[in-house]
């Protein structure tokens, strides 16, 4: 996953940005990591036309919001089956369960000639792989002679 910064600049980067900017995201990364120390997986079925058809080449982006236009995201693309294999997530150790039993991420799926599809508060649990299926609905403008 990649820290970014909302504002100005889209994506953070340490040349790109302030010194205080850069103290900012050490320290929100510092405690978001220290608060998921575990690690939990994500995988996706992107299709179309009721799960019949995959969609191959979705975009998935997955964030989380660290709070002050700070996050993280990470992109990945589906394969030619529509499938998006297991990511890798920071969640909450099982120790630190009691207290918090999860981290929630939000999703958008895109791709070219669909409509985008946004998830939010996906719940990622430290061991267990969720398995999250998203169907894309063509835009009006999609030819179906293909």
């Amino acid at each position: 996953m990649y820290p970014y910064r909302f504002g100005k600049e889209n994506i953070f980067s340490a040349e790109s940005t302030g010194h205080s900017d850069r103290e900012m995201i050490l320290k929100r990364l510092q405690r978001f990591w220290e608060e998921n120390e575990g690690e939990g997986y994500l995988s996706f079925q992107i299709s179309t036309a009721q799960g019949a058809l995959p969609v191959k080449a979705a975009r998935v982006t997955v964030t989380k919001d660290l709070g002050d236009g700070y996050g993280l995201s990470m992109t990945v693309e589906s394969d030619e089956n529509g499938n998006v294999g297991k990511l890798r997530l920071p969640a909450p150790s099982r120790a630190a369960r009691a207290a918090r039993p999860y981290t929630a991420y939000d999703v958008q799926v895109s791709a070219p000639e669909y409509l985008t599809k946004r998830l939010t508060d996906v719940a990622i649990i430290e061991g267990i792989t969720s398995q999250q299926p998203v169907e894309l609905q063509p835009t009006l403008m999609r030819s179906f002679s293909e």
